[in-house]
């Protein structure tokens, strides 16, 4: 409960918690806050709600999405949020990405 408050009132908070304690639910609420948070979630729980609740608060963080979770829709939430992260999206879906996000 304790490493779920700090999570949600402040994302970076997940660094400290211990990777036990580091459940789905955890690392979704550090990653809604704090999008930058993802670094510091376990590669195994980088599942596509924890990295689409990153990238949609902070589009940066595209950059720490495994490849296998690279869809469509989480680049676009990335790149609608800061179209900078248009360089961590894969070369075979820049320009869906592209067109999608500048309408």
């Amino acid at each position: 409960a304790v490493c779920m408050a700090a999570c949600t009132q402040e994302g970076w908070a997940l660094q400290y918690v211990p990777e036990a304690m580091r459940t789905e639910a955890v690392c979704i609420a550090a990653c809604t806050q704090e999008g930058w948070a993802l670094q510091y979630v376990p590669e195994a729980m980088r599942t596509e709600a924890v990295c689409m609740a990153a990238c949609t608060q902070c589009g940066w963080a595209l950059r720490y999405v495994p490849a296998e979770m690279l869809t469509e829709a989480v680049c676009m939430a990335a790149c609608t949020q800061e179209g900078g992260a248009l360089q961590y999206v894969p070369e075979a879906m820049r320009d869906a990405v592209k067109k999608e996000t500048r309408r």
